[in-house]
């Protein structure tokens, strides 16, 4: 430590320390040496944080992530391919039917999997406030592989001058993933999705933009709607699964809102406003690629 600092350096480490009453508790410690006009250290300055509950929260995610994503998803996958085999061996058409149900199920919760995994690499990395990615090639790019994967829907993308927004490569997930939604829930023989990329026009267009998901289907149910304009779940009022969080979680990374338009005639609309930026940001956002 003092080898560092008297360096000249910053000296960070993770330390476990005890409470007057015996109790341990972890702490980030920073300690930085300042200095005077002639360059000659005279003080030093030492900022300690208690992070013993973030250590546990984190710890906590690590432990659900892995059971969610490796233990389930394998659990599901012996169940999946048992179910397979059985179903092939019956001959009675009634049976057959009763094993559908227990493949659907056992493929949703392995999709179940595979979302809590992206739940995670949403925060693996901090986003920079001056962050900017154009977002009409994102959403470009993003329905164009969405429409090579599944021909029978039918998607009208406006196209507009380029706009850029405060957000990097991860608003594609938020972007499949509505687009997912439009599709594995909607009941129509032709599926169709209309997404449009502009200017907000809720906010101020010069500070705001807006990218509009309008789909055909039955819509959002209700207590999926409550439960994220709340921003929270309860034992009595929760969500069903991952996939509107994860648009959520994605647009608050950039300070943006997601909002609901009631639209009777074509389901729900899903708006997701992002923070305008300019072309030539002084960090651009990678294009993103396809996952």
């Amino acid at each position: 430590m003092w080898q560092t600092i008297l360096s000249g350096e910053q000296w960070n480490a993770n330390l476990i320390n005890q409470r007057k009453n015996g109790e341990l508790y972890h702490v980030e410690q920073t300690i930085s040496p300042i200095e005077n006009d002639d360059g000659e250290i005279t003080h030093f300055v030492a900022i300690e944080s208690d992070v013993t509950n973030y250590r546990l929260r984190k710890q906590q995610l690590d432990v659900l992530n892995r059971v969610l994503r490796h233990n389930l998803k394998n659990g599901m996958n012996i169940i999946l391919g048992r179910a397979e085999l059985l179903r092939d061996s019956l001959g009675d058409d009634r049976l057959q039917d009763h094993m559908r149900p227990i493949e659907e199920r056992a493929d949703a919760l392995a999709t179940l999997s595979d979302k809590a995994g992206t739940v995670r690499s949403l925060f693996e990395e901090e986003v920079s406030a001056e962050i900017a990615i154009n977002v009409t090639e994102l959403v470009s790019d993003v329905v164009t592989a969405f429409s090579e994967e599944h021909p029978t829907v039918s998607i009208e993308l406006d196209e507009l001058d380029p706009l850029y927004a405060r957000a990097d490569s991860r608003l594609r997930l938020a972007v499949e993933e509505l687009l997912d939604n439009a599709v594995a829930h909607n009941n129509k023989s032709v599926p169709e999705v209309t997404i449009t990329t502009t200017p907000s026009k809720q906010r101020k267009s010069e500070d705001w933009v807006d990218i509009e998901i309008i789909d055909n289907g039955p819509g959002i149910p209700d207590q999926e709607l409550e439960t994220i304009k709340q921003g929270k779940e309860t034992p009595l009022q929760h969500g069903t699964g991952l996939g509107l969080w994860i648009v959520y979680w994605t647009v608050s990374l950039y300070g943006g809102e997601v909002t609901f338009v009631d639209n009777s005639s074509r389901g729900t609309g899903v708006v997701l406003s992002l923070p305008r930026m300019s072309a030539d940001s002084s960090v651009r956002g990678p294009p993103a690629e396809n996952s």
